[in-house]
């Protein structure tokens, strides 16, 4: 039992759980035509990480959440476009229900910040930049791809745990580069700076006036 169990695991679960990873990965070099969409969707995924990783003390206000918000409904909205175009609307229950959720998330995270219902602590965690375009990005490939084109419970087990995979191979890149980017944190000092010299000029102006007087 444990020789048959080690044995699936070894010559048919990683093996396939690998190749689902770097098909998930070379996904847009054969489906070529997610380009159009994926291409600002790193553009702007990779500079506002940089970003933030440059300006630590810089936090997402609701207005930016609200950006991303409405990118990831025009990414579903996308690939409704998609299922249409292809006649897979309805017909293929995964990729229709994977644009429907992206849809409907940017629908109500949308909601949720236009009238800041979530403290602003919590809308940045769960509406980041990371976790909106990782959720478009992945939402993209499973969609214009055939990964998940196979109907079985195996195959979209191994989809998801590659989507997993992917998740923590993309965040450990990030951090690594948010680790050794240089950081730009006086921003507030340099605001300090500024108040105390208006301070010292403030009281230079009311010693002068009570020495005239």
């Amino acid at each position: 039992m444990i020789a048959e169990v080690s044995g699936f695991i070894w010559k048919q679960l990683l093996p396939d759980l690998f190749g689902k990873f770097f098909e998930i990965l070379g996904a847009p070099f054969t489906h070529p035509e997610m380009f159009w969409i994926l291409t600002p969707l790193l553009i702007v995924w990779i500079l506002v990480e940089l970003y933030f990783a440059r300006y630590v003390r810089e936090q997402l206000e609701y207005v930016s959440a609200l950006d991303n918000s409405l990118f990831l409904l025009f990414v579903g909205v996308d690939l409704v476009r998609r299922l249409v175009h292809k006649e897979l609307l309805f017909s293929d229950f995964l990729r229709s229900s994977i644009a429907a959720v992206l849809v409907l998330l940017g629908l109500v995270l949308a909601y949720l910040d236009f009238f800041h219902v979530i403290k602003k602590k919590l809308m940045s965690r769960v509406n980041s930049k990371f976790v909106i375009s990782f959720i478009s990005y992945v939402g993209i490939i499973l969609v214009y791809s055939d990964i998940v084109a196979e109907k079985n419970f195996y195959n979209y087990a191994i989809a998801f745990v590659a989507v997993l995979l992917f998740y923590l191979v993309l965040k450990f890149i990030v951090n690594s580069i948010k680790l050794f980017e240089p950081k730009k944190v006086d921003d507030v000092e340099d605001v300090l700076q500024s108040v105390e010299e208006d301070l010292q000029q403030a009281v230079h102006k009311m010693k002068e006036k009570e020495k005239k007087k």
